[in-house]
């Protein structure tokens, strides 16, 4: 990879319902069992990848995709690399021999006696509910693409596509460009790669036939919702974008003289110059002339997986909010109809108290408080950033509205809604 080469991903979020651990009832029967089991990983033990033995078969997967897996190599910020994420796959197995299906359940002691002191980041044994973790399912294999302009190939990618079992879909498109690096030009790549535009320039090759970024990203997108649901209960979904850049020393120049603006800038190593800028829009990385291109790309995606991990805290955030903004209404338009005290049948037939939101958001939460101080550093600056706080703020005005309805409300179920509240606010900070 030539060094004066941009290295873009391209991050789009959708989610499978209006809030993680949604209801999925309309998913088809064999991927429902995907987002609807505490324990998703152990039940799917054989869709974990064994490097020795691959039996993929009987797994599920997505129309003009392929198979659906789980990759214990994607663990980008394990610390003791193959061992440990052999132990990962053991852990959600529930067994030694993970991918034997006649292997007797074990207790995770059992398999290892430090398994405790792992430091595997988005993964925590001790959770009762798997889908809490910052793991994901996803395609065994990616989806290549190649730009060719005049006959010459200036860029190739692959697209992933990341399964969280708590819901919500995330597109990487990792394009890894081979044109000339001046800044009129990289205006041009930055408009041609973006997905959120009707490009018409450069096209990209790949089983969908040869098509600007963002219809890819339509078929992709098409062909994971048509094999999720039957073609009579595809949910609406909105898709967020985000960016993060990979460049070297000798190009920084003219990206400075293109992306311009606000920056929350971090230091990653103050002798050789190498850092890392962040704004609401996205991410760069800058590493020195010194560093090789497969150190520095490792290194960007470590830093690209906490980027995915606040980028998703941030939609959740967003999710949330429209979510209880709607039960507020609810209520109201529930409390006028009324026009009379709240009985007994009436608080079954409507209620709005969700316990899953404060726990899932306190366990999702708690995977960057274990992390280790340097990727706490680099997620906090990330979270500055994308600006998340103003997302939790918006957030915390919600709960007030809803707070506000409750008061009017003359049954003593209202005192239960404010359980709802009180655990919500201490993880806010409010």
């Amino acid at each position: 990879m030539d060094k004066t080469n941009l290295y873009i991903v391209h991050n789009a979020i959708f989610s499978m319902n209006k809030i993680p651990l949604g209801d999925n009832r309309n998913m088809r029967p064999h991927l429902n069992k995907l987002f609807n089991n505490n324990y998703c990983f152990r039940e799917h033990r054989l869709n974990i990848l064994n490097p020795f033995q691959e039996n993929t078969q009987s797994l599920p997967f997505i129309k003009n995709l392929g198979l659906i897996v789980f990759n214990p190599k994607s663990m980008r910020l394990s610390s003791s690399g193959c061992c440990e994420r052999e132990l990962l796959a053991q852990f959600l197995g529930g067994r030694e021999e993970y991918n034997n299906p006649e292997a007797p359940l074990q207790n995770l002691v059992e398999i290892d006696e430090d398994w405790d002191e792992w430091n595997l980041f988005g993964y925590n044994a001790k959770l009762d509910d798997q889908r809490h973790n910052y793991l994901y399912f996803e395609l065994a294999k990616s989806l290549p693409i190649k730009c060719i302009i005049n006959g010459k190939c200036i860029a190739t990618g692959k697209v992933h596509t990341h399964i969280y079992p708590f819901g919500y879909i995330v597109i990487s498109f990792a394009l890894n460009i081979d044109y000339s690096k001046t800044s009129e030009n990289i205006k041009t790549i930055l408009k041609e790669t973006r997905l959120n535009r009707n490009n018409k320039n450069w096209k990209w090759r790949s089983k969908f036939g040869e098509l600007p970024l963002s219809e890819i990203l339509n078929n992709v997108k098409k062909s994971i919702l048509e094999s999720f649901f039957d073609s009579n209960s595809i949910p609406s979904t909105r898709i967020t974008i985000e960016t993060s850049i990979k460049h070297f020393d000798n190009i920084a120049s003219e990206l400075d003289n293109v992306l311009k603006g606000e920056n929350q800038k971090f230091s990653i190593d103050e002798e050789s110059n190498e850092y890392f800028k962040i704004n609401p829009q996205g991410l760069l990385v800058n590493f020195s002339n010194e560093r090789t291109n497969k150190s520095a790309l490792r290194f960007f995606w470590k830093i690209n997986t906490i980027f995915e991990y606040a980028f998703i805290q941030k939609r959740i955030m967003h999710d949330y909010k429209n979510y209880l903004t709607d039960k507020v209404q609810e209520l109201k338009e529930y409390r006028f109809q009324l026009g009379k005290k709240l009985l007994e049948e009436d608080i079954a037939k409507f209620s709005v108290f969700e316990p899953t939101i404060p726990r899932f958001i306190n366990d999702f939460n708690a995977h960057i408080k274990a992390a280790s101080p340097f990727h706490r550093r680099i997620y906090y600056e990330i979270e500055k950033g994308i600006n998340l706080k103003h997302d939790k703020e918006k957030f915390k005005t919600i709960i007030n509205e809803w707070e506000q309805e409750i008061e009017k409300w003359e049954h003593p179920i209202k005192v239960l809604w404010k359980k709802f509240l009180s655990p919500l606010r201490s993880l806010l900070g409010g």
